[in-house]
């Protein structure tokens, strides 16, 4: 890379000085003085035979002129150093060893030896008498000695003390803000020699270091703000991969290559998607105002998992990165794993002598890409952290999904000259496959159907180099206009000249290429965290009825809730929660550090395996709930609430109807939230005696099936179910109770029938039907018994899980008797005395049981067996006595007579409760 004109050059030599006799013309005037000495520096040939003479060393006539013509062309931003001397003088006050000085003699080089090392500018160019390097206007360069002329300068065991005590004070110092003479003082305190002081020469010496070229603003950084110590704001969210219990380390600044130290730890409690909240993880005697912010724990729950391979060259680098990983498991603020399989790593990575190959295990592969990437003398350990980063922001979701649907990207190619559209959107089920012009250039559209205004994010990740480049930031502040406001579209690289847009290149392999474009959205409801928006949404937004997006409801319920008592407490309630969350994920962590998470997992596996042999699967519980129980009795009460939106309750809503579930409004919710919501709600005010009746109806209805529930409050209960029952005197005696019941049920209605049907359930959960037809009207339990016995005993032996008795062919007793007339009395007189039977069985082979087929049914049916028939409710057939308009649907019946048996299996079934008025009928 070449030096730009303004870039800060360092010379610095560290090594020996030395002086010898100037020859005749060097200095100005063309006098030659005999005790005028040139200091030089000495190269590791110094005094050494070069052609015909001897090397004198890098003079500073030579040096000054090298300087000078560097800076005209690269500017005056040059710092020389220089740790060594270059004519000490011994003397009682300083008598020091000579072994520990930075300064050897010439001995064997002559003066005119100088020339021959002469640079080609400085020759003609005779130095003015002054004192060589130490010239006080050096206008081209800052000049650091280690000592002033005639002092020694000190070498020990780690090093020269001026080289020491400049690496000491460069460590301890900021030097994006820091000048020459700052540095010098500094220097000159740590080295502590009386015989070596230091000096710092040159015009520029009270400008910053380097011009403060080097240190440039680091992106790693991020802008913190501080509010109290509870609660400190940090520019970065979940954008930026920003999770709950991430830690940032506080500083100064933000410039790189300039001391910046630790001042604080933060820990996140709050994340929106483009900044945080923390709190000091310990107390900190310092803070400003504003500072800076950098991730030192990204608190990726999943590790990123690595699989490290080698070969025989490089088992040495293999060997020192496995100790680096498994040493510090959270490099770069990452969870990293090494695992023993490339099947169970994110990455496998092969070391070689000075080359790394990645290949990416993806989950989401892209067609055609790449899964391998080069890296040439790069560190593994900065090649696995953006490996780790990558894998860490491309993964990165919101788990509920709340703009799932509602915001779409299209990309398209655009008319290089005009930036128009050209064909139709790229991009098919979120890819897009582009045949490659070198000119070609794109645009992204993004679409909001929502009805929420949105900042738009958008980044280009590259999965060979695993750079992330973002291409849109929009600065979001919601004081000022959404770029992506509901129900509109927003354009980067509008198409117009001048405006930025995308283009593609296909790097280093010629066929093809590949990336992600990750989008990401910012919304106002985004201030609140996601956590305290599902807690003032309320328990119940699983309810049925309610609108599929939630998204608009929940933010008009967080607006509304702001500034109130309920707003405040609910926001101190998650607050606590989230601290609770903490403890425990930060608990979890801490033991799984170090952890052989695969050996784990692997125990886990077999723990399961085991508690699964040992589960008990012989009962299961049916838990019934009674739907909008409140809402639904209110409904049977005052049929003018139909079709209504209404809620149950006045201060918080007990439950409400369907119709205002689609506006959002639900059980659990504040009155002016509901309100907010559905201004045309109806308040129903609660009548608890009113639903303490209809509960002791519908348990009365439960216990039908289990005399023993345990009810979980006035509208549920949990019902254990059944196991199949292969007694044949129960059986009989379950069929009789069924009698009973149906004949009390038909003469409290005044109904007759002429047909019995059996219906009952095998064990193998297979649903068999018989049926008797009779000539005559049949009323009394024992008729019905008799003929369901009948029915049953021919399929003896069997396991039962359900059994029924159903009449129909039904006649309304009460109705008063139509006379027979016309036509239908001419054919009446001609019916046949005795009707036809047939017998329609299951497609069960193993009928041996029945010897004697009953009389049965009166049907002329093809299909059917003679004496059965399997009939449907609706399949009504009227009997020639029967008046057309005496016919009613027996479903009524039907649902009262199928009965259950107590027992302890695997029947789960869903009941229906039906309430009827004379107006209404409501499941």
């Amino acid at each position: 890379m070449a030096i730009e004109k303004g870039d800060a050059i360092v010379v610095y030599f560290a090594g020996h000085g030395s002086s010898i006799l100037g020859p005749r013309d060097w200095f100005e005037e063309g006098v030659y003085i005999a005790n005028r000495r040139v200091e030089v520096l000495c190269p590791y040939d110094h005094d050494m035979t070069q052609g015909g003479g001897r090397i004198a060393g890098i003079s500073d006539r030579s040096m000054h002129a090298l300087l000078n013509e560097l800076a005209q062309s690269k500017g005056d931003n040059i710092t020389f150093i220089a740790d060594c001397c270059f004519s000490p003088s011994s003397s009682r006050t300083n008598g020091i060893d000579r072994s520990s000085a930075r300064w050897t003699p010439t001995a064997k080089a002559k003066p005119d030896d100088l020339y021959a090392g002469l640079w080609p500018n400085a020759r003609g160019q005779p130095r003015p008498r002054g004192h060589g390097f130490y010239t006080a206007l050096h206008k081209s360069h800052v000049f650091l000695a280690s000592c002033r002329p005639g002092e020694f300068a000190i070498e020990g065991k780690n090093g020269g003390a001026f080289t020491d005590a400049f690496l000491q004070a460069v460590a301890e110092l900021s030097l994006h803000r820091t000048s020459y003479a700052t540095l010098f003082d500094h220097i000159q305190r740590k080295i502590g020699i009386d015989h070596q002081l230091p000096i710092c020469l040159g015009t520029n010496k009270s400008r910053i270091v380097f011009d403060a070229i080097p240190f440039v603003p680091d992106s790693r950084l991020i802008p913190v703000k501080f509010g109290d110590l509870t609660r400190v704001r940090v520019e970065a969210g979940a954008a930026q991969g920003i999770a709950e219990g991430c830690e940032f380390s506080l500083h100064l600044h933000n410039y790189r290559a300039s001391r910046n130290p630790n001042i604080g730890t933060l820990v996140v409690f709050e994340v929106h998607p483009t900044w945080c909240f923390g709190r000091l993880k310990s107390p900190t005697e310092y803070l400003p105002q504003a500072c800076w912010a950098q991730v030192t724990r990204w608190n990726n729950r999943r590790p990123f998992r690595v699989y490290l391979k080698t070969s025989l060259a490089s088992i040495c680098r293999w060997w020192k990165l496995r100790r680096i990983l498994s040493n510090e498991a959270n490099k770069g603020g990452l969870n990293v794993l090494l695992v023993k399989s490339p099947d169970q790593a994110n990455i496998s990575m092969t070391i070689g002598h000075r080359t790394l190959t990645v290949k990416r295990n993806d989950d989401k592969p892209i067609d055609h890409a790449r899964r391998v990437s080069k890296f040439e003398n790069r560190d593994p350990v900065d090649v696995i952290d953006d490996a780790a980063r990558f894998n860490l922001h491309l993964y990165r979701r919101n788990p509920n999904s709340p703009l799932k649907g509602l915001v779409n990207m299209e990309l398209f190619r655009l008319n290089p000259t005009s930036w128009a559209i050209i064909g139709e959107n790229l991009l098919h089920d979120g890819k897009a496959s582009i045949p490659h012009e070198k000119e070609d250039i794109f645009t992204v559209v993004i679409k909001n159907t929502s009805d929420v205004d949105l900042w738009p994010y958008l980044f280009y990740m590259d999965p060979i180099s695993f750079a992330i480049t973002k291409i849109y930031d929009p600065q979001s502040s919601f004081n000022q206009p959404s770029p992506l406001p509901s129900r509109s579209q927003f354009i980067i690289g509008s198409g117009h000249p001048g405006s930025e847009a995308l283009s593609f290149s296909l790097g280093d392999d010629p066929a093809h290429d590949s990336g992600y474009l990750n989008n990401s959205m910012e919304s106002p409801l985004s201030q609140e965290t996601a956590s305290l928006v599902s807690r003032l949404a309320g328990p119940s937004t699983g309810k049925a009825g309610l609108a599929k997006d939630q998204t608009e409801i929940n933010r008009i319920i967080a607006e509304a809730s702001k500034g109130s008592k309920f707003y405040e407490n609910e926001k101190k309630k998650d607050k606590d929660l989230t601290q609770r969350i903490e403890k425990i994920l930060q608990m979890r962590d801490d033991l799984l550090t170090g952890v052989d998470i695969e050996s784990v997992e692997t125990s886990a596996d077999r723990l399961i395996s085991e508690l699964e042999a040992q589960r008990d699967l012989s009962q299961k519980i049916v838990h019934v709930d009674m739907d909008a129980f409140y809402a639904n009795v209110e409904l049977l009460d005052n049929p003018d609430l139909a079709g209504k939106p209404f809620g149950v309750g006045y201060g918080v809503l007990c439950t409400a109807s369907y119709e205002a579930r689609k506006h959002g409004v639900r059980s659990g919710m504040p009155g002016f939230i509901a309100k907010k919501l559905c201004p045309e709600l109806t308040f129903v005010p609660l009548h608890f005696p009113r639903y303490m009746d209809m509960s002791q109806a519908v348990m009365s209805v439960f216990r039908r099936y289990d005399p023993n529930l345990f009810a979980a409050g006035c509208d549920e209960a949990y019902l254990k179910t059944f196991s199949p029952l292969r007694d044949k005197t129960k059986i009989l005696d379950k069929l009789t109770e069924i009698a009973i019941e149906l004949e009390k049920d038909m003469t409290e209605n005044g109904w007759a029938g002429r047909t019995v049907t059996l219906k009952f359930k095998l064990d193998t959960y297979q649903v068999l039907t018989r049926a008797k037809s009779f000539d005559r009207w049949i009323t009394t339990k024992e008729e019905l018994f008799a003929t369901g016995q009948e029915l049953i005993l021919p399929e003896f032996p069997l396991a039962l899980r359900l059994i029924g008795l159903r009449v129909t062919k039904l006649k309304d007793l009460r109705a008063p008797p139509e006379p027979i007339n016309g036509i239908k009395r001419f054919f009446g007189s001609l019916q046949d005395p005795q009707p036809r039977k047939k017998v329609k069985t299951d497609n069960r082979e193993d009928n041996i049981g029945l010897t004697e087929p009953p009389e049965l049914i009166d049907i002329a049916s093809d299909e059917a067996m003679p004496g059965f028939l399997e009939m449907e409710e609706d399949d009504h057939v009227p009997h020639e006595d029967e008046p057309e308009d005496s016919y009613i649907p027996d479903t009524v019946i039907a649902d009262n007579i199928a009965r259950t048996l107590p027992s302890t299996s695997t029947f789960c079934a869903n009941i229906r409760i039906q309430f009827k008025s004379k107006s209404s009928h409501y499941d």
